[in-house]
C-alpha cells in the first residue's frame, strides 16, 4: 500500500518562497543586466536628474577639460573645497571672473617720486622695481602737480570702472585718500592731521 503524506501550506510558508523567489530572480536579473550592458551604452538620457552624487564621482576625476566654459558658479561649489591645490599655478586670469564678486589686482605702485618735483612724469615702473606692477607690462608714471597732489598712470592699462585703494606710507600722521579715477589714471591727495595738504609716499592699488 503507498502511503501519501498531506502537505499543509502556511501563510509563514508562502511568503517565505516568494521572498526566497524575488530575491533570486532579481539578483539573477540585475547581474545578468549587468553583464549584457554594451560598454559606454549610459549617456546622460539614462541618468535620472539629480541621481549622481559626489560619493558616486572617484576623486580627482574631474578636471577642467570635462566642464563646459562658463558653467560653474558660486552656487555649484560647496564653501570651503576650493583651495590653493585645486588651482593649477597662474592658469586663473582675470576673464575667468566676473568683475562684480571678485576683484583682481591689476597693478600697484610704491610712490618714491621726490618731494621737490612738480608737474614732472616720473617713471617709477620700470623692470625690476618689486615696488611697482603694471598688469597691461606698460610704465607707471607719477606726477605732482601740487602740495600733496599726485596723478598716477599705468601706461597701456583700462582698469575704470575698477577701484583705487591708497593709503599713505611711513610712520607719521599723513593720510591718502582717492581723489578719483580714470581709465588709466588716479589721483591720490595726502594731507596732515589737520587737514592740510602735505607732500608724502604712499601705496596704490587699482582693482578691478
Amino acid at each position: 500500500m503507498v502511503l501519501k503524506s498531506k502537505s499543509r501550506f502556511s501563510y509563514a510558508n508562502v511568503a517565505s518562497t516568494l521572498a526566497l523567489v524575488i530575491a533570486i530572480g532579481g539578483g539573477g536579473a540585475a547581474t545578468a543586466a549587468a553583464l549584457t550592458l554594451p560598454r559606454n551604452s549610459v549617456g546622460s538620457p539614462q541618468i535620472i536628474n539629480g541621481a549622481v552624487h559626489g560619493v558616486d564621482i572617484h576623486a580627482s576625476t574631474i578636471t577642467g577639460g570635462k566642464v563646459a566654459g562658463h558653467t560653474l558658479t558660486g552656487a555649484n561649489i560647496a564653501g570651503g573645497t576650493v583651495t590653493g591645490a585645486n588651482v593649477k599655478d597662474h592658469s586663473l586670469g582675470h576673464a575667468d571672473f566676473t568683475t562684480a564678486p571678485v576683484g583682481l589686482v591689476q597693478g600697484y605702485v610704491w610712490d618714491s617720486v621726490p618731494a621737490s618735483t612738480l608737474n614732472t612724469a616720473v617713471n617709477i615702473g620700470a623692470p625690476g622695481n618689486a615696488y611697482a606692477y603694471n598688469s597691461s607690462g606698460g610704465a607707471i608714471t607719477v606726477t605732482r602737480t601740487g602740495v600733496g597732489v599726485y596723478e598716477v598712470t599705468f601706461v597701456g592699462l583700462d582698469f575704470y570702472p575698477g577701484n583705487v585703494q591708497v593709503t599713505a606710507y611711513g610712520g607719521g600722521s599723513e593720510q591718502c585718500k582717492s581723489g578719483g579715477w580714470g581709465t588709466d589714471t588716479a589721483a591720490v591727495v595726502c594731507f596732515d592731521s589737520t587737514g592740510a595738504p602735505v607732500n608724502t609716499l604712499f601705496d596704490l592699488s587699482v582693482i578691478k
